[in-house]
């Protein structure tokens, strides 16, 4: 089965934790395999690890491999090519950012 990722990237200093949430919610998360997306990665920046990690046990077995990791210092381009669906078993993907204004809490 060829591979096909959905990168979600919230920025590495500011969370934007309603994506986070938003994103591995159950609607969310059977319209990517009903779109055949066999990954969700996703960057939760620096104070987002909770939000991620309570979100992900709240959406239990999902039937997409889900990941996340608050920074990579080697930037994102891995991420963004493994969307793009470089390779021979890979598909073409979708990446999602936040819109850039920070949620108050």
């Amino acid at each position: 089965m060829a591979s096909k990722h959905c990168f979600v990237t919230v920025g590495a200093t500011v969370s934007f934790h309603e994506l986070v949430k938003a994103v591995l919610a159950p609607p969310f998360l059977k319209a990517l395999q009903a779109h055949s997306y066999t990954d969700l990665v996703i960057q939760y920046g620096l104070d987002g690890k909770q939000t991620y990690a309570s979100a992900v046990a709240a959406a239990g077995n999902t039937g997409v491999n889900v990941t996340g990791f608050e920074l990579d210092k080697a930037g994102l381009g891995r991420y963004m090519r493994q969307a793009k669906g470089s390779g021979k078993e890979a598909q073409e993907g979708v990446v999602i950012s936040h819109a850039g204004r920070r949620e108050s809490r």
